[in-house]
């Protein structure tokens, strides 16, 4: 979905013919909706699932490599 959207913004970027941008627009802002939902349905999975929420809780205890 992450690279779904990052092609979409490319495409809104590239389009000059006024006929067609409202259409990427409203493409653009469908998927962005669709994203937070999945996002929001796999944080429900997880939270559902106690090995799983057991592991988010751990994975958001650790340092990564980005913090360092």
């Amino acid at each position: 979905m992450t690279g779904d959207l990052t092609i979409q913004k490319q495409r809104t970027s590239t389009v000059a013919d006024a006929e067609t941008s409202p259409a990427s627009t409203r493409s653009f802002f469908c998927s962005n909706v669709r994203a937070a939902d999945l996002k929001g349905e796999i944080a429900s999975l997880i939270d559902d699932d106690p090995p799983c929420a057991c592991l988010d809780q751990v994975f958001r205890s650790v340092k990564g490599p980005a913090y360092s």
